[in-house]
């Protein structure tokens, strides 16, 4: 019996290399799982989560007349920068919703219909990097905001880092080919009027 066992053991030894290639081989190549491009319906919900906890913060900003011309203007352009926003994203729902014939009041759940549209994808990022361009270059180095108001700028600075790391890699820009279709689509309607 020991003589089987060796033979055994020499045997396993010889297959081992052997099978450690070919289980190998595969891990060498590149996981298509892994390397995929992040699902932008997942980075605009997480864009409005993060929108959402900005606009929650800005309601804490109470009394601004303390504040200097300044800095009073710029959490105004914050305001601004929200409430386009919102009309942005009301707009955009109401249109999907009359095209789908829904006819009812827009809520805030109904913001699932514009994750996938890239009309208002490409909108919505352009006004999240005007807000973490004025967070993070303007309000982040204002003194003043940040003796009066120290927790919320330090919460506008990480909100605005978080977001920036979604929109500031150009991840939602829109696809070449829909720019080039409705390019098309405004010649070939420029052309019918010509004639």
């Amino acid at each position: 019996m020991g003589v089987c066992s060796a033979k055994g053991r020499q045997e396993s030894k010889k297959k081992g290399p052997e099978l450690e290639d070919r289980i190998i081989e595969p891990q060498n190549q590149p996981n298509k799982i892994t390397q995929q491009v992040p699902n932008r319906e997942q980075e605009v919900k997480e864009l409005f989560i993060l929108f959402k906890r900005f606009s929650d913060t800005l309601d804490l900003i109470g009394n601004l007349d303390q504040l200097r011309q300044e800095t009073r203007l710029r959490l105004a352009e914050c305001i601004t920068i929200r409430s386009n926003v919102n009309i942005i994203t009301n707009q955009r729902i109401k249109a999907m919703m009359k095209d789908r014939e829904i006819i009812k009041r827009v809520e805030e759940t109904d913001q699932y219909l514009v994750y996938n549209d890239e009309e208002f994808t490409y909108r919505f990022s352009q006004e999240m990097r005007r807000l973490t361009n004025l967070i993070l270059t303007e309000l982040k180095d204002d003194e003043e905001f940040e003796s009066h108001f120290p927790i919320l700028c330090v919460s506008f600075v990480d909100l605005a880092q978080k977001i920036n790391e979604i929109v500031g890699q150009n991840k939602l820009s829109p696809h070449k080919k829909s720019s080039l279709e409705s390019f098309g689509k405004r010649t070939t309607y420029k052309m019918s009027l010509q004639q």
